[in-house]
């Protein structure tokens, strides 16, 4: 504990002399260091002001006496007898004030009281009584007369039992005040009044008493003159004036006893008071007195408490080296990020550069190919024309003759139908030319004309003509009942697929895809027109998040899975196998998203279809139709002619209403993302045969010039997608005119209206 209260007082307060374990005794018997500690808290106010001495017993003394009362206000008890062990530098007594300060002027710093506030807080009562204890005992003959205070208090009622019409005490050493000069003048008038009396009672014969009466016979009257009365009178007058002013010094003298008793009545009582205050602190002294157990449990306290301290402090340095270390690094690593910030800008260039080379020479490969394709096709057909021309040739060349009808017509055949018609050269070992199977293109080439044999032998043409000699032989007429039923057993084995007269959907108000290469500006304006008409926008990418989301969420609909979790469920299958997400399975997605929105509502795709073959499944799935390059059907299948013959459908309308194209040049895309390279090159790649779908097919597509700013490019995109609205729905009003007319002249003939879906025709164009 020595250490610790050494190391405050040298380290934390310094104090003018350095402090050693082995000398805390002597260096603060002075009581001139306890001074100096207490005046840096503030607390001693008077230690400049009044010089504190080192050197003589009375100086101590007088130290300690100014302490005294500081000590009092921190709660501390200083009294003689530990002033004397101070002074006598006793072993332990320094320590255990010092121990005793250092906790309370901690505890009051960490408060934040001040020594005016602990004025404040002291209860009045003990204030006081401190004072005038310390008042009372710097005084010698005030100490003296507290101790005879009592013999003094039965003095004072002895006198006043035998003497209680005295005005003044000589037994008490109470200092009575002097009477006032005008009372001294008037008992000296007095004497002289009697002397002169005495003198002339002398020189009458006669002696008269102070009380003589007034009202006297008429022979004493008689006897004396006129003189003799009026100094009778005069002297009466005199005494009593002074029998009164006796009378009001008796009174006065009364109450100036009265205020004496009272004063020591409080005296005595003020001394008890201090008596009784001074066992009780005893008292309480004694009782709380520290066992060594319980002031070593508190050195404990104390030194646990500094090391608490010290590791606090030693924690608050080491958090703050590692703040400026986490700032430091934080520093250097902004550093290096825009030192690699300003490297790829200066490798921006070169990259673009080289990206635009790559994709020159890729857009030259594709028109390459592309032309390799025209080339090798032309190539085919003439080579074919040129077999032709040979053929005939070779053949008039050996008969000398024209060819024949029937010949010319099967070599036609072929090539309209892509075979050749010479046989291609093979090495053949003679002795087995009959033995040799026929390739594929050779069976190929007989059924074709097999074919042919068999459609000149029905329809009658050909060698099966008619000479023109020959009479004139009459058609079979046509057998409509027959017809009727051929046409009946057709439709009973091979059905026709009925599409549905319903919608699949509920009616949008717009359905558009928005197409074009990588960093085009799609998703940007997108995500600006949904915000601010209301359109949903449908993402691929966000979709199929939201299905795996729905899947690992356990997302339950009707005490099963979601069909959006089941979906989910599959892409991550196929995810972890390491494929890409199946066409059909993400058309299956869209669908049902497109399913779950309100109805009068409008859709726009970003980005999708990315190729023919998701807008052939996308068609589909929406409840429209792809038209198939259907074979020409075989005229075996028309052995009867049907008598009412269903007109062809018409065309029917695209499912989408719109087919955007934001459409980029090169240089544009590759400066925006020149890192997605592949996805440019692939577009472009799956471009041609979607802007043949969408554009000669379907007549919905419109190019917009994106190499614009991002205000431009909305501004275009929300007017035509704004127009494409308007269309629509005047479309809609018109077809629904005209199948109300349509409904009431059926309804008039007595027939039943046809649905709305057959009465639709696609007149939408841009």
């Amino acid at each position: 504990m020595s250490d610790i209260l050494c190391r405050w007082l040298n380290q934390k307060l310094q104090l003018s002399k350095a402090v050693e374990p082995k000398s805390i005794g002597k260096d603060f018997s002075s009581g001139y260091l306890f001074g100096e500690v207490l005046h840096k808290y503030q607390l001693q106010s008077d230690f400049l002001n009044h010089t504190f001495c080192l050197s003589t017993s009375v100086s101590k003394r007088n130290n300690f006496t100014r302490l005294e009362p500081t000590l009092q206000l921190l709660g501390i008890s200083f009294d003689v007898n530990t002033a004397q062990d101070l002074m006598q530098e006793r072993q332990g007594v320094a320590t255990h004030l010092l121990y005793q300060l250092y906790a309370s002027l901690e505890k009051n710093r960490k408060a934040e009281i001040s020594g005016t506030m602990m004025e404040v807080m002291h209860p009045a009562a003990c204030a006081s009584l401190h004072k005038k204890e310390h008042q009372i005992y710097s005084h010698k003959d005030l100490q003296y007369h507290i101790e005879n205070g009592e013999l003094c208090m039965l003095q004072l009622q002895a006198f006043h039992q035998r003497h209680k019409g005295m005005t003044f005490n000589q037994v008490t050493n109470i200092q009575v005040p002097k009477p006032p000069p005008y009372t001294s003048q008037l008992s000296l008038k007095k004497r002289q009044q009697q002397q002169k009396r005495k003198e002339w009672e002398a020189q009458v014969g006669q002696s008269f008493p102070i009380d003589f009466p007034f009202g006297g016979s008429s022979q004493g009257s008689e006897v004396t003159g006129s003189g003799t009365k009026v100094m009778l009178q005069s002297n009466s007058k005199y005494i009593q004036e002074i029998r009164k002013r006796l009378e009001e010094n008796a009174v006065a003298c009364k109450q100036r006893e009265r205020r004496q008793d009272r004063f020591l009545v409080e005296q005595l009582k003020v001394h008890e008071a201090q008596e009784e205050a001074r066992r009780e602190e005893q008292l309480v002294k004694r009782l709380t007195r520290q066992t060594q157990q319980e002031q070593r449990l508190a050195a404990q306290l104390l030194q646990i408490r500094m090391q608490k301290e010290v590791i606090r402090e030693n924690r608050l340095f080491r958090e703050q080296q590692y703040q400026q270390r986490r700032e430091r690094d934080f520093q250097e690593a902004l550093d290096r990020e825009a030192a690699l910030a300003q490297q790829a800008k200066l490798d921006r260039p070169e990259e673009i550069k080289k990206e635009l080379e790559f994709c020159k020479r890729a857009a030259a490969e594709r028109a390459q190919r592309k032309y390799k394709k025209h080339f090798e096709s032309c190539k085919g057909i003439l080579e074919q024309i040129v077999d032709l021309a040979t053929k005939a040739g070779e053949y008039r060349l050996l008969t000398g003759t024209l060819i024949p009808e029937k010949l010319m017509r099967e070599w036609k055949e072929l090539l309209f139908s892509d075979l050749p018609l010479y046989e291609p050269i093979k090495d053949r070992q003679p002795g087995f030319e009959f033995s040799t199977p026929l390739d594929s293109v050779e069976l190929q080439k007989q059924e074709i004309l097999n074919n042919q044999d068999y459609d000149e032998y029905t329809n009658m043409v050909g060698e099966w003509e008619f000479p023109e000699e020959a009479e004139e032989v009459k058609l079979p007429v046509t057998n409509n009942i027959l017809g009727h039923i051929v046409q009946r057993l057709r439709n009973i084995v091979d059905p026709p697929i009925s599409e549905p007269s319903f919608p699949l959907f509920s009616r949008f108000t717009l359905k558009a895809c928005v197409l074009g290469k990588f960093c085009s500006g799609k998703t940007t304006c997108l995500s600006k027109i949904a915000e601010a008409h209301g359109i949903c926008m449908l993402s691929t990418e966000t979709l199929i998040e939201e299905a795996l989301n729905a899947y690992k969420n356990g997302e339950v609909r009707y005490s099963a899975l979601s069909k959006r979790a089941i979906q989910g469920a599959a892409v991550e299958k196929e995810l972890r196998k390491g494929n890409a997400v199946p066409n059909e399975l993400l058309v299956d997605i869209i669908v049902e998203t497109i399913s779950q929105l309100p109805a009068q509502s409008g859709w726009v795709l970003d980005g999708f279809p990315f190729d023919i073959t998701q807008a052939h499944l996308l068609e589909k799935a929406l409840g429209g139709a792809v038209d198939v390059e259907n074979k020409v059907l075989n005229s075996r299948k028309n052995l009867a002619k049907d008598p009412n013959p269903p007109k062809p459908p018409p065309p029917p309308a695209p499912v989408l209403d719109l087919a955007l194209l934001l459409d980029i040049p090169d240089e544009c895309a590759v400066s925006r993302g020149y890192t997605q390279m592949g996805m440019i090159i692939a577009f472009q790649d799956t471009w041609p045969k979607l802007e043949k779908w969408f554009g000669e097919k379907q007549n919905i597509l419109v190019h917009v010039d994106a190499d614009v700013d991002s205000e431009e490019l909305y501004s275009r995109v929300e007017s035509i997608l704004q127009q494409t609205d308007s269309e629509k729905a005047h479309e809609h009003k018109v077809r629904e005119k005209i199948h109300e007319e349509y409904s009431a002249a059926l309804n008039y003939e007595g027939m039943l209206p046809l649905p709305l879906s057959l009465t639709h025709t696609h007149t939408h164009t841009l």
